[in-house]
């Protein structure tokens, strides 16, 4: 899977502007605003070097991306220990950039996804500030839940 870069203006008529990941790419989001000149963006590369990580990624045209830093990776026996991506475009406050992003944690009826928050630093955007200590949005009723499966092979008819 590779992410690509698209621009409307009426959503009628849709230009292509590139392809923007290598293979592999995830939850791309791109900030609002510059930083020194470049554009910044969050994703979740698959790589051996970090999985199922948020990289940070700048450039100075939308289209070519480089500098890319590990900014935030799962922890093990944690609530996003399988892994993690970036939400939506992060929202500027006084206090910094607020990102969401969702952390995978397996359990043995499935995957539970659930909506964290981070804050990055107004002018570093690399750099965290603090992540919240439980979770914006989780499944709580049994309906959003994982539910085990039990899938019945057909054996022979006798």
């Amino acid at each position: 899977m590779r992410i690509a870069l698209a621009k409307t203006k009426d959503f009628s008529h849709v230009e292509r502007i590139s392809l923007i990941t290598e293979a592999d790419y995830r939850n791309v989001v791109i900030f609002p605003e510059k930083f020194d000149g470049l554009y910044a963006r969050l994703d979740r590369p698959h790589s051996e070097i970090a999985p199922w990580s948020i990289w940070i990624s700048y450039s100075p045209d939308l289209r070519f991306w480089g500098q890319s830093q590990l900014i935030m990776r799962p922890e093990p026996y944690h609530r996003e220990e399988m892994k993690i991506g970036p939400g939506a475009p992060p929202i500027k406050t006084d206090q910094g950039w607020l990102s969401s992003y969702h952390g995978v944690f397996q359990t043995m009826d499935g995957s539970v996804y659930r909506l964290g928050v981070a804050l990055h630093d107004l002018l570093n955007p690399a750099r965290i500030i603090g992540v919240g200590d439980s979770w914006v949005l989780r499944p709580e009723d049994p309906w959003v839940r994982p539910q085990r499966r039990v899938h019945l092979r057909r054996g022979p008819r006798t």
